[in-house]
């Protein structure tokens, strides 16, 4: 500050001016050296894996994907030649455990129906077997009891459903 005052041609007491140099002595004295420039810094690429790590997780997090999965911690372990390397594996496994695979629908010529039989096979449910015990129990139900044969075929749909086969009541 001194040197600039002067450098203007002002003109400074010497009480003053030794009063500044003191000022400017002690501000040197406590003052680190080097003030404006940072202190060096050591990165063996490191950080830059721990940041590309962080954020990869940070993207499973969006997806409600677990951080400690096995899968996603062999991609984590994997050798990759670039940060664009990295990112497309993880991308393709957040894709993996998000969208599921589409199935196709199954071909008529590949749906082979078990041929219906009149008898039941050790506890098998068949259409005939459905009808009997339809039949069978609607000859308990009396006469008009509507609610009653209601049920009965309610029941029955039911079973038919759960095995998958078609009735008609």
């Amino acid at each position: 500050m001194l040197a600039e005052l002067e450098s203007q041609g002002v003109a400074i007491p010497p009480e003053v001016r030794t009063r500044m140099e003191i000022n400017d002595l002690r501000d040197q004295m406590t003052t680190p050296s080097q003030p404006n420039q940072p202190a060096p810094v050591r990165d063996d690429g490191s950080s830059q894996q721990r940041a590309a790590v962080a954020e990869a997780i940070a993207e499973l997090a969006k997806y409600d994907l677990p951080p400690n999965d096995a899968a996603f911690m062999d991609v984590l372990r994997g050798q990759y030649r670039d940060r664009a390397s990295f990112d497309l594996a993880v991308n393709k496994y957040i894709l993996g455990k998000v969208v599921q695979p589409q199935t196709q629908p199954a071909s008529p010529a590949t749906i082979v129906q078990p041929p219906s039989t009149s008898t039941s096979r050790a506890g098998m449910v068949t259409h005939d077997s459905l009808m009997e015990e339809y039949n069978k129990r609607k000859t308990g139900i009396p006469r008009g009891q509507v609610q009653a044969i209601s049920a009965l075929q309610a029941e029955i749909r039911k079973k038919a459903r759960e095995a998958g086969i078609p009735i008609n009541l």
